[in-house]
């Protein structure tokens, strides 16, 4: 078995010195010199493994670049931004680009936002400040947690739910923990809303979907919904959707 192949970790003592730079500033430099200002705050693990190199972190920028390139980078379009962030979740999972343990590692995305890719984050998201260190909320790792919880298991239409469910929807989802514990629960809440968003256009799903996230949660909490089968889940969570619509 190879040895794993680690990533550099920046502390979040290191996104804060960066950042003092100004998004803007921190946009126009190499990643080589964002980099070097973090210094000491850019670490490894002290055993086991490979460190990646910079030729293998210059060739992952570059893809993710040409990803940003096809959708339409540097417009700052709404499609450009909404394809960009479709295109990378798939790519971010597909292509294995971070691979686990690592990518489950909150400093590690937090060096790949701000260090490797600043310049596309701040396209993507401008001045957002939490973009950038890690957690749900961070530019990258919130479109690998996109491509991960909504990935089909089979070959057809495998990311159909990724590439289909909004950005809004996606995150009233993610940013849940009690429901992205389970890819199981979290996928089957995504093919209800993409089967009600084609077949009941008119509905208020941004909002219902808020609803539906927070009063999911709270059963959660009374009846493990990851226990339940794909039958009793579907129809759990179709009444959650229902009541959020009767209530809204």
């Amino acid at each position: 078995m190879p040895d794993a192949l680690h990533f550099p970790r920046l502390s979040l003592r290191g996104v804060r010195i960066l950042l003092q730079q100004g998004t803007d500033a921190l946009a126009a430099m190499d990643w080589e010199h964002r980099r070097d200002l973090a210094g000491s705050q850019v670490s490894f693990p002290a055993t086991g493994g490979r460190r990646i190199n910079a030729a293998d972190l210059a060739r992952i920028r570059a893809r993710i670049l040409s990803i940003a390139f096809e959708a339409g980078y540097p417009s700052v379009t709404r499609d450009a931004r909404s394809s960009f962030d479709k295109q990378l979740a798939r790519a971010l999972v597909e292509e294995d680009l971070v691979a686990s343990p690592d990518a489950l590692r909150d400093d590690v995305w937090a060096f790949l936002s701000t260090v490797l890719l600043a310049d596309l984050v701040r396209w993507r998201w401008e001045a957002t400040v939490d973009r950038y260190r890690g957690g749900v909320r961070n530019a990258l790792q919130r479109l690998w947690l996109r491509g991960v919880s909504f990935r089909r298991d089979a070959e057809a239409d495998r990311w159909e739910l990724v590439e289909g469910i909004n950005e809004d929807a996606s995150m009233s989802l993610l940013e849940r923990p009690g429901l992205t514990g389970s890819r199981h629960v979290t996928r089957a809440i995504g093919e209800v809303w993409l089967e009600l968003s084609r077949i009941r256009p008119g509905l208020p799903l941004e909002a219902m979907t808020r609803r539906v996230s927070i009063t999911l949660r709270i059963t959660n909490q009374i009846m493990p919904l990851h226990l339940l089968d794909g039958t009793a889940l579907e129809a759990e969570i179709r009444e959650h959707f229902r009541l959020a619509q009767v209530t809204g």
